[in-house]
């Protein structure tokens, strides 16, 4: 199986080896220096959050809606994240009832679970798991689903 990147950068790149063993090499050797790029990547966004944290606080004590400097316009924007736990599905869609909510908006299916589940009865069946989990089920075609094939590798 041959493949083409997505990308090429001749002028800047290596060329691509060839051989398995070449080829494995590089991937073990990228793969440290991602790990490396990840930590300083990791340090880096820490401190950036520290350093967002303290903005917020000055400009909320501070009273100010806007602040220009280092050439942006900063401001605070609340953002709310909402979860409800499958066993108070019902309770919830109930309580936005009482509040006048439109509660048809409100169900949807949960694709993480639904996968899960899916990829449980496949492998039950002993049918082959690199194919859709939704084929061959009353959900082939309903659902949207894609399998990509990556190289994975495990420290020994």
């Amino acid at each position: 199986m041959s493949s083409t990147p997505f990308w090429t950068d001749t002028d800047n790149e290596p060329p691509l080896p060839t051989g398995l063993a070449n080829i494995l090499t590089e991937v073990a050797d990228l793969d440290k220096q991602t790990d490396k790029l990840k930590a300083e990547m990791k340090r880096i966004v820490a401190r950036r959050s520290r350093l967002e944290e303290m903005a917020v606080e000055e400009m909320a004590s501070s009273g100010l809606d806007g602040v220009k400097a280092a050439g942006r316009s900063w401001r605070v924007e609340i953002d709310h994240h909402l979860s409800v736990p499958m066993d108070r599905r019902d309770d919830a869609l109930e309580a936005c009832r009482q509040m006048g909510l439109d509660t048809d908006v409100l169900t949807q299916v949960n694709t993480a679970r639904l996968k899960a589940l899916l990829k449980e009865a496949a492998t039950e069946a002993g049918r082959d798991t690199r194919r859709p989990f939704a084929e061959g089920t009353a959900l082939d075609g309903i659902v949207g689903e894609y399998v990509v094939s990556k190289l994975r590798h495990r420290t020994s």
